[in-house]
């Protein structure tokens, strides 16, 4: 168990990763509705301090590429808002940008203590065997494991990223730290 120090600053760490990350997230949200709204990227980053490539990464990243405009196409036809080409309706980016961001009711719980402490064990182990962190665990499978807090080998290994190599390295130890949550 925790000391009570520790605890503390366990949940002053939490808060204030919280609010970072609210802040990144909001900026974000604002920059795709400025976008949305037509605004150019030179706008919007200096209103927002978002950049181009930052707004793209995100909109990218977040597309379903089965069910999307295929990107080698759009690139050869270098289409614009709302064209229509070939008889085919284009998405505009405002389409995609709605149906890219998330709703809140939509987003996944995450018990930031938990993956506080699982970022703290791997911190231990990147360095103890000299490796980068994400070689260790990544953060998007330290996410989920906070996420869905998994209670046997079962449910472990169920998520994205966790396979029997890091169930033999790391698999009891990381289901001990969650049987703690």
């Amino acid at each position: 168990m925790l000391y009570k120090e520790e605890l503390i600053r366990v949940y002053e760490e939490a808060i204030a990763v919280a609010r970072f990350e609210a802040k990144i997230e909001a900026r974000m949200r604002v920059a795709l509705s400025m976008l949305e709204s037509e605004m150019s990227y030179e706008e919007i980053e200096k209103f927002t301090g978002v950049t181009k490539d930052e707004i793209e990464y995100e909109i990218e990243s977040n597309m379903d590429w089965d069910t999307e405009w295929d990107s080698d196409w759009r690139a050869e036809h270098d289409c614009v808002h709302g064209n229509k080409m070939d008889g085919r309706a284009r998405k505009t980016t405002a389409d995609v940008v709605r149906e890219a961001t998330p709703k809140p009711e939509d987003l996944p719980i995450v018990n930031l203590g938990l993956e506080i402490r699982l970022k703290e064990w791997r911190s231990k182990h990147y360095k103890a065997l000299n490796i980068p962190a994400y070689r260790v665990i990544p953060n998007k499978t330290l996410t989920e494991i906070a996420t869905k807090i998994p209670r046997t080998r079962e449910e472990l290994m169920a998520i994205s990223g966790f396979g029997e190599a890091r169930w033999e390295k790391f698999g009891e130890e990381i289901l001990a730290i969650t049987s703690e949550f």
